[in-house]
């Protein structure tokens, strides 16, 4: 869970990728904050709001009837809806159910369609009936986006149907959703990232020197060691729990004698201490001994040509890769960011001192082969995960010494890379337990002065038992209805609301019903809370809170001429929480990797 707020208090956080959801939180955050400061500062923020349950749509057909005297074409136009059945964050099976008009056979046509439908199957079939012919006949139809998104965008689909009892009937067009705003919008248009192309450079320098050859085969295996310390894999088998505990106790038990393994440069076995410095320490010698020093001196000439080679494969290659880290790759290799990092590390040899002009490109031959070592661990993380370049990511300590990331301000300063943007001060950070979650969250928002962003992935309209969520309906009554309520009453001096947004995944809301509540803060003027009798004292207390805003907006002079100007539909607009569940069912977004 992230939240984020612009009051006085900790950012909070549960999740394992904190940082990035901070930098979305605070993106959404800036965003609503320049839309509703713009030249129109009460225009309503721009939110996804709910999926549709009933899922409309329209299209065009143009069709074929094979009759005794030949092929006569036809068209109709056509609005239709479908219907969920069963897990609706998939629309594995639904109904839809169709009316058509057109022409047919060159005569006016008509009818109504009902369907069985499964979108992830492509497939819909059912009954057509001819308001024409006045008969009824199987239809069979199969929908598809051909690119993601949709044909056209917006959702559309590239429609067949096929009815077999008149004479062969073939049609083909297109739907495209309506009244559904988000179609073909909540996702990217594609899901693979190309890479830069490059190649392996190593083959046209080969390296000939034993000395640097010995000292780069020791680079190589310190650079798996410290990929294993850094990038355990484990695989999970769901089909046989037991066995799965079993692989992994025995996973871990070959990795731990491993690492007591000790030799003469590991006398204490492989360890996260000693590995990095072994690393460096002979990928210094290597870079030396290429730039024409002695054994004895090499790894002190070699150290500031490492420590500048490791900056530009950190800054080129590795930050740059592992910023595609969790989507699929396509041309997917280090060689193509090796190239730009190849050329600025050229760059830095020509105006060394420290290397004789003959030497430098035996130096660069080094760097080609160290950029070889990394490309082949990212091949073997990519074999570990599957052939799934989504797991693949290359440990930072690959390119970057100890001595680089000992410090907060040279921790702060590789984050303030990774990100492109420096720290903004004065914030703070708490890790909260699960019971201190809701008092903190309520807290915030009844503070938050500009805006409040809560992204979560639960926010519960039942619980486990399929009762209302109590911890839902605190946050909701004595977090967002009473922060409506105060910020209403301190509108005419103020002349701004909070800005409220909540970002919540479809999965959680629809298995538990999250819809209770946030219908509510939807529209807190006009919504009815309904609840089993046995909770009448909490609909009584949802009724209460929303009257007391009702009243606090009717005392609202500046907000009263602002809804007679503008509208009701303002007013609701504005004095609202602004609710998107993401990665709403868009099944126009499939891909290749879908099965």
């Amino acid at each position: 869970m992230q939240i984020t707020s612009s009051a006085p208090g900790p950012f909070a956080w549960r999740a394992p990728a904190a940082l990035t959801g901070l930098l979305i939180a605070a993106c959404l955050s800036a965003a609503a904050g320049a839309e509703t400061s713009a030249s129109d500062p009460l225009a309503p923020t721009t939110s996804m709001g709910q999926p549709p349950r009933w899922k409309p749509y329209g299209g065009l057909y143009f069709g074929f009837n094979d009759t005794r005297l030949g092929t006569e074409p036809g068209g109709a136009a056509l609005v239709g809806i479908f219907k969920n059945i069963k897990a609706p964050t998939v629309d594995l099976l639904g109904w839809s159910a169709e009316a058509y008009a057109g022409g047919a056979e060159g005569a006016f046509d008509s009818g109504a369609r009902l369907y069985l439908a499964s979108p992830p199957l492509f497939l819909q079939g059912g009954i057509d009936y001819s308001f024409r012919l006045e008969r009824s006949d199987f239809i069979l139809s199969a929908s598809v986006p051909v690119r993601r998104g949709g044909i056209f965008g917006r959702g559309s689909l590239v429609r067949a149907d096929w009815i077999p009892g008149r004479d062969q009937t073939f049609n083909l067009g297109f739907t495209i959703p309506i009244f559904q705003p988000w179609a073909g919008k909540t996702r990217p248009n594609s899901i693979s990232f190309r890479l830069p192309a490059g190649k392996d450079e190593s083959e046209k320098r080969p390296i000939t020197d034993p000395r640097v050859i010995a000292a780069m085969k020791d680079v190589k295996e310190s650079a798996s060691w410290i990929t294993n310390l850094s990038t355990v894999y484990i695989g999970d088998d769901i089909t046989d729990p037991k066995m799965d505990i079993e692989n992994t106790r025995g996973l871990f038990a070959k990795l731990k004698t491993a690492m007591a393994a000790a030799d003469s440069l590991r006398p204490r076995g492989h360890n996260p201490d000693d590995e990095p410095k072994i690393y460096y320490g002979r990928l210094a010698t290597a870079f030396g001994l290429a730039a024409g020093a002695a054994d004895a001196d090499a790894a002190i000439v070699g150290n500031p040509i490492a420590v500048e080679a490791g900056r530009v494969m950190f800054d080129k290659v590795i930050l740059p890769y592992d910023a595609y880290c969790g989507r699929y790759k396509d041309r997917d290799s280090l060689y193509g960011f090796g190239a730009a990092a190849r050329d600025e590390f050229a760059a830095w040899l020509g105006a060394c001192p420290a290397v004789p002009p003959e030497r430098r490109e035996a130096v660069i031959a080094v760097f080609d082969a160290w950029l070889n070592i990394l490309e082949k661990e990212r091949l073997r993380i990519y074999k570990a995960f599957e052939h799934d370049s989504r797991g693949e990511w290359l440990s930072p300590s690959l390119a970057l010494r100890p001595e680089d990331h000992d410090t907060q301000a040279e921790i702060d300063a590789i984050i303030e890379k990774a990100v492109g943007r420096p720290f903004t001060r004065g914030n703070a950070v708490a890790m909260l337990g699960a019971p201190q979650v809701p008092p903190e969250v309520v807290r915030m928002i009844r503070q938050a002065e500009d805006y409040h962003v809560l992204w979560i992935h639960d926010y519960r309209g039942l619980n486990a038992a399929k009762e209302p969520d109590a911890l839902g309906y605190e946050v909701t009554v004595n977090g967002y209805l009473r922060a409506l309520t105060d910020r209403v009453k301190a509108f005419d001096g103020a002349g701004k609301l909070p800005v409220y947004l909540m970002l919540i995944d479809q999965t959680y809301y629809v298995a538990n019903r999250g819809d209770i509540w946030l219908s509510l803060l939807e529209d807190p003027l006009g919504a009815e809370v309904r609840l089993p009798m046995e909770h009448a004292l909490m609909e009584q207390g949802v009724r209460a809170a929303q009257e007391e805003l009702r009243a606090a907006v009717r005392a609202s002079r500046r907000l009263t001429a602002e809804a007679d100007r503008r509208g009701e539909s303002w007013l609701r607009a504005y004095v609202k929480v602004h609710v998107n569940i993401t990665q709403p069912t868009d099944l126009s977004f499939r891909s290749k990797h879908l099965v």
